[in-house]
């Protein structure tokens, strides 16, 4: 039964007139008149009693009106979940084991995709495949390997960090370094969270002579710093390519295999079609920056 007609029923009901119903739903009054008789053609009953200009509810129409107001409530509530399940489809969650790479990627995807919302969801160093496995996450981004054949596991993207000097550092002319080069010096670091950091901070403790480390919470303060002060830092490949705070400084890679992570995009089989969208992506930037690094071996 087409629910147009029930929303007419319900209107000249609580309205008692067919001219004002006219008016509410911006019909004419001949063409409701025509949508009511063919409502109660196909119920078999009257469900109006008419005197004059006036049109009054009858018995049938009284019990009528019940099952239209149930009905109509829930076409209602149909289409408000439908609605919301279209827009969870619309929103991707991503836990990224780093904060480098969750900066690099975020702000393309956005650009490319603006209907689709991306959310951050938490990433545990001690539980790192946790999130997913629990689905408070759509897509993991991490180094972690995983065998669970339920899981897709897809490769992404490689970073290494790089130490970050002023151009008249002694270090500024290396083609690479180690952490133990660094041994009983000072870095200053921001205080972000993610496996590079925490890395990081477990390879400057192990020396006799540690590295020691001071953080900076807030970013502008951190690249006021860098650019007063001659300052170690460290910075990586990929957040090179979206931060402006270090702009001058020499950027050395660390040649310790700890520093290098090598990512890959993990994602439940069953989700699939929700994720389409960010692998989609994830592919064709792949393949920009493989095309990018052959047009530069080339020249």
């Amino acid at each position: 039964m087409d629910t147009l007609r029930l929303v007419c029923f319900k209107m000249i009901a609580e309205s008692g007139s067919l001219t004002t119903a006219a008016q509410q739903l911006h019909v004419t009054q001949p063409a409701l008149s025509r949508t009511l008789r063919r409502l109660e053609e196909d119920l078999g009953l009257p469900l109006f009693d008419r005197s004059g200009n006036r049109i009054h509810l009858n018995s049938h129409g009284e019990t009528a009106l019940l099952h239209v107001n149930r009905i109509l409530y829930e076409v209602d509530a149909f289409k408000e979940e439908m609605t919301l399940l279209a827009n969870q489809r619309k929103m991707l969650s991503i836990s990224f084991c780093d904060p480098g790479i969750r900066w690099f990627c975020t702000p393309d995807f956005s650009l490319g995709h603006p209907d689709t919302q991306l959310f951050q969801a938490p990433y545990s160093l001690e539980d790192p495949l946790g999130p997913l496995l629990r689905r408070e996450c759509d897509l993991l981004v991490t180094p972690v390997p995983c065998a669970d054949p339920e899981i897709v596991s897809v490769p992404f993207l490689q970073d290494t960090v790089c130490l970050s000097v002023p151009p008249d550092s002694a270090f500024a002319e290396r083609p690479s370094i180690s952490m133990t080069d660094l041994s009983g010096s000072s870095l200053f670091l921001m205080d972000v969270d993610g496996c590079l950091i925490q890395t990081i901070k477990v390879l400057a403790g192990l020396m006799d002579d540690p590295i020691r480390l001071s953080f900076e919470k807030n970013s502008v303060m951190y690249g006021y710093r860098l650019n007063r002060e001659s300052l170690l830092t460290t910075s990586s490949i990929l957040a090179r390519e979206f931060r402006s705070n270090d702009v001058g400084r020499v950027l050395i890679p660390f040649s310790d295999p700890e520093l290098t992570i090598r990512c890959s995009i993990l994602y439940l089989r069953e989700n699939h079609a929700k994720v389409r969208v960010f692998l989609r992506w994830a592919g064709e930037l792949i393949k920009a920056r493989g095309n990018q690094k052959k047009r530069q071996t080339i020249i």
